[in-house]
């Protein structure tokens, strides 16, 4: 890092050159998280400007390639099927309005795990299925 650094000094003479104990000390003195985008908004000289909330995108992938996982101690789990329902879908289940977000299927396709509750719903159960492209905005 510090060869590159001196290339830009050279290069670029009217840049300003910051270390990472000034970004935190700043940070810290007006309460930010670390974060990469609170890091920019203190090298930029920012202090009280009014800010957006960062956009989260997070990449899925359409296709889950794994069809056997090999488990010490048990079985191998064989998936001989692609299910309708893959992780990140958005499901809404009969009887209630919230929304759910698939954590994945299990036992052969007969209970769908969701992120926000620890327990699984019948695929029966779901009237309401939103399925994830390959970009998620969060």
């Amino acid at each position: 890092m510090s060869t590159v650094r001196n290339l830009f000094l050279t290069d670029l003479p009217n840049i300003r050159v910051t270390f990472g104990y000034i970004t935190n000390t700043i940070r810290n003195a007006l309460g930010l998280e670390k974060t990469h985008y609170n890091d920019a908004f203190i090298i930029a000289g920012g202090v009280e400007q009014s800010r957006i909330d960062p956009i989260s995108i997070k990449q899925k992938h359409k296709n889950n390639r794994i069809l056997q996982k090999n488990r010490n101690g048990y079985k191998p789990s064989i998936r001989k099927q692609r299910y309708p329902l893959q992780p990140g879908d958005v499901v809404k289940i009969r009887g209630c309005n919230k929304k759910y977000t698939v954590k994945g299927v299990c036992s052969y396709g007969r209970s769908v795990l969701v992120l926000e509750q620890k327990k699984s719903f019948n695929p029966n159960k779901i009237n309401w299925a939103y399925h994830q492209k390959t970009l998620m905005w969060e």
